[in-house]
């Protein structure tokens, strides 16, 4: 089971799989190529391939103008929502090639022009992110579980199918909310804590039992870089509910960035007169060092900010003191005390008589002084961190994947009740919109849809579903909520089916808070059921219009991200295959110079100049070539001519080594011979050994007489060519 948490920050992949030894379940992280349990959500277009995580972010400054992070948030992203405009305007630093109206992103790389969607890079970087942590490490996943934003609409879900499936993920696979990752992951770790008690049944102190009647409300407060996330849970022996969730979209360590951000442009302008609010480069190089400085704050009273150089040969230097920081953030932790308040109140209030057992904070900003004193001061619950933030949803996703599978590592456990976020609402032919699931209620659902006759009067029945513009404005695909669309020909209902009183479609919310019609059937005159074919006899009975941004087929888009992914990983792997040739050449002539320096072999004639100094020449254009195989072909030849003499012991001269194998096989063949001549078991008949033998002394000649290493070298490659024909 292979769980991704494709954060706003970091990616993190872990495993669960069955112990072969003890036949217990465990999860892990998956380390990634430089050996963290997590690596930068960064991908990068460079002049020869596309790089993520750590490689990518050691380019990042160089290739600003074509790499692409905060990629969680780019997932579904529309630009004319408030989402998407403030996402663009305020945080993404290469927001100057991004086209609004195409929704594409455009940049330029040795002189070739580039355009992507934001799912179009999504994909690019999860396929990077399978490769280097699944086929390279001979993984075979059976199940992957991928999480998601609490905030994530129906519309940004479906992105994410669809940049799943157009990265050849095509079965078995899942969407968990975040909050459901961290509710799994919590559960899991503490059972034993919560749950098992010590029987001590017939005297034996190791006895235990699982204590039916235990219930646990615990809320999770996820800080995170980009956003933060209110959770209240339930926890029980057997089931986990997630019953209420909040998300402040723009509330993370980036946002108190920012603000720390302003205040030293601020200063650097009343020092030099320099205004760097807006310059992206600068930005992107001092963010680095305010971070850490946010970081130490949380501890010491004073932290440095200073960067050599900044801007026009202009230094910057501060010292930033603990009482500043919290000025400088007083907005933002006010934000974060009314959302905080708000949902602790309403949760209280929806689920009267619940006590808060247990505050759990994980992220960026867990340590921030004064986000733990407004957590406190609100629950009079003192809050622990004793959930790991890199590892949590990652392997909250395995977790789900285990009890998908019937694997889940607790006896007799029923599962886990999804939250929906936003309330989902339909109506039939442009009448009254009707609730059809609340928001925070939980999934899946799976309702009734009920249409007496008097729709049948009707070409169409249109039933359209809605999101509440109220709740989700800032990620809206349109105006209305409109989600998706359903046609119904009544017409050929009644045609085929006979009279009926009543049509009812069989609703289904699933895990992912997608829609479906599930099922179609009638009610006939006896108040009899029957299932209608949702296609009948080539008769289209019931069609699906996704309300979504882009009018392509679904299936259409997902085969052109995938075409254009494929063509893109076979330039990755022709560069690769290019990049390993050269490494290898450029080995091989180094090892010949070092062999042959001193040495009078390097005096000798090669194409006109002495050895060593047309290998020089050769090093010197192997690192002018432009990146093509075809442009290292050209050196192949020549530098296996040379090598034929060069081994690992050292340097055998030219003319002696061929002399020295045309005696050998002179020698093989007189036994040979001999053996022919006293009846014994030949390898030869009489007329093969003369042809042989004529063609060593033909060759012996020839190489008596050559002096010239080149000739040489030909000579030799003549020569095993021709003892092929007779020996193995």
């Amino acid at each position: 089971m292979i769980g991704i948490d494709i954060g706003s920050l970091n990616t993190t992949v872990s495993l669960g799989k069955q112990n072969s030894s003890t036949s217990k379940f465990q999860c892990e992280l998956i380390l990634s190529d430089t050996s963290s349990r997590s690596c930068p959500s960064i991908i990068t277009y460079t002049e020869t391939l596309r790089l993520i995580g750590d490689q990518a972010s050691l380019v990042l400054r160089s290739n600003i103008q074509s790499s692409f992070h905060y990629l969680s948030r780019l997932i579904g992203i529309l630009p004319n929502s408030n989402f998407g405009k403030r996402e663009f305007n305020e945080y993404i630093l290469y927001s100057g090639n991004y086209n609004p109206q195409n929704n594409t992103f455009n940049f330029t790389i040795n002189n070739q022009n580039y355009s992507f969607s934001p799912d179009e890079i999504i994909v690019g970087y999860l396929n990077k992110v399978k490769y280097q942590y699944i086929i390279e490490q001979r993984i075979q996943p059976i199940i992957y579980v991928f999480s998601v934003p609490d905030y994530f609409t129906c519309h940004q879900k479906l992105s994410y199918l669809n940049i799943i499936r157009a990265c050849d993920i095509k079965d078995n696979f899942h969407l968990i909310n975040d909050s459901t990752a961290i509710t799994l992951y919590f559960g899991y770790k503490k059972f034993k804590d919560y749950f098992i008690v010590h029987t001590n049944a017939n005297n034996n102190p190791n006895a235990v039992s699982v204590n039916p009647t235990i219930t646990k409300y615990i809320i999770f407060i996820d800080s995170g870089h980009s956003k933060t996330t209110f959770v209240l849970s339930k926890l029980n022996y057997n089931l986990f509910t997630v019953l209420d969730c909040y998300t402040l979209p723009f509330f993370g360590g980036r946002d108190f960035d920012a603000e720390i951000y302003k205040f030293c442009a601020k200063k650097f302008n009343e020092k030099t007169g320099i205004n760097i609010l807006n310059n992206q480069k600068v930005k992107l190089r001092l963010l680095s060092t305010i971070t850490k400085a946010r970081k130490a704050l949380t501890v010491n009273q004073d932290a440095s900010i200073s960067i050599d150089c900044l801007y026009d040969d202009n230094d910057f230097s501060y010292i930033l003191t603990r009482n500043e920081y919290e000025q400088i953030i007083r907005e933002k932790v006010n934000e974060f005390k009314n959302a905080f308040l708000n949902f602790y109140n309403k949760s209280l209030k929806t689920f009267k008589g619940i006590e808060i057992t247990n505050v759990e904070m994980a992220g960026e900003l867990m340590r921030t002084p004064s986000l733990e004193k407004i957590v406190k001061e609100i629950t009079k619950v003192e809050m622990s961190k004793t959930i790991l933030t890199d590892e949590c949803i990652a392997i909250g996703c395995s977790l789900y994947g285990s009890l998908l599978q019937n694997c889940f590592p607790i006896q007799n456990f029923q599962g886990i009740y999804h939250l929906n976020n936003y309330s989902i609402s339909y109506s039939i032919n442009n009448s009254q919109k009707r609730i059809l699931l609340s928001n925070q209620a939980n999934i899946p659902y799976f309702p009734e849809i009920i249409l007496d006759s008097s729709y049948f009067n009707n070409n169409l029945i249109i039933i359209d579903f809605f999101h509440n513009p109220n709740e989700v404005q800032y990620y809206l695909p349109c105006q209305t909520g409109l989600l998706l669309e359903y046609e119904i020909n009544p017409n050929v209902i009644m045609k085929l089916n006979g009279g009926i009183n009543n049509l009812i479609l069989d609703i289904m919310i699933d895990n992912n808070g997608m829609i479906f019609i599930k099922n179609l059937k009638s009610q006939d005159n006896n108040n009899k059921f029957i299932n209608i074919p949702l296609n009948q006899n080539g008769a289209i009975t019931i069609s699906k219009r996704e309300i979504y941004q882009n009018p392509k087929n679904r299936m259409n888009l997902i085969l052109q991200m995938n075409k254009k992914e494929n063509e893109l990983i076979k330039r990755d792997e022709d560069f690769k295959l290019y990049s390993a040739k050269r490494n290898q050449l450029e080995g091989r002539v180094y090892d010949i110079k070092n062999k042959i320096s001193g040495k009078p072999i390097s005096n000798q004639n090669f194409n006109g100049k002495p050895l060593f100094e047309f290998i020089s020449d050769i090093e010197n254009r192997l690192n002018d070539i432009q990146n093509q195989i075809t442009d290292l072909t050209q050196f192949q030849n020549v530098i296996e001519q040379v090598f034929t003499f060069i081994t690992p012991s050292g340097i055998i001269e030219p003319k002696k080594e061929l002399m020295e194998q045309i005696s050998y096989y002179q020698n093989n063949i007189s036994e040979e011979y001999s053996k022919l001549l006293s009846g014994q078991n030949c390898k030869f008949n009489q007329k093969q050994i003369e042809d042989i033998s004529n063609m060593l002394e033909h060759f012996k000649t020839k190489t008596g007489i050559e002096d010239n290493i080149q000739n040489l070298s030909e000579l030799k490659r003549e020569f095993i060519s021709e003892l092929k024909k007779y020996f193995d």
